[in-house]
Order: C-alpha cells, then sequence, then structure tokens
C-alpha cells in the first residue's frame, strides 16, 4: 500500500478543508501548527478562527473514494485517492 502526505488547512471552529494556496506554508514550530503567509502572519479563515495546520495522511487501496473521505475533518485516509480529495 503507497502511503502519501498533504498539507491542508483546517477550520478549527468549523472543521472545513482545504489544500495550501502558493504562497502559504504550516508552521511546524508551533505548539499548535498554524497557516502563515510569506510574511509570517498567521492566516485567519472566514469565521473569525485561525487555521491549524494538519498533515493528511493517505493510503492507497482499493476501497471508493466517497462521502466518507470528501467531508472527513481527521488526519487519516484510506482509499483509491490516498488522500488527495481528504476533506475537500
Amino acid at each position: 500500500m503507497n502511503t502519501t502526505t498533504f498539507d491542508r488547512m483546517i477550520c478549527k471552529t468549523c472543521k472545513t478543508s482545504s489544500r495550501l494556496s502558493d504562497g502559504f506554508r504550516i508552521d511546524w514550530f508551533q505548539v499548535v501548527p498554524r497557516i502563515v503567509d510569506r510574511a509570517g502572519t498567521f492566516v485567519q479563515h472566514d469565521c473569525g478562527r485561525y487555521f491549524r495546520g494538519q498533515r493528511i495522511e493517505g493510503k492507497v487501496s482499493e476501497k471508493e473514494c466517497g462521502e466518507k473521505c470528501q467531508s472527513a475533518t481527521g488526519p487519516a485516509c484510506e482509499c483509491k485517492c490516498g488522500g488527495e480529495n481528504h476533506g475537500c
């Protein structure tokens, strides 16, 4: 089974997830990793809370990628996409 990792930003309040855009990175030096821009400024979500970084650990398997994967809020994924569609 292949293992992949993806950097996502997950809102601490509403649990929505999306991929990091160009120019943003996860600051892994914080106790709770947060998303920062090129200038090192923390990024806020539409709901006013800060994003926290979470690395998605995906495992490629024969399971079809479905609602369980695409609406996930946790860090683990095991299906055909290997984490690419996780939380989208």
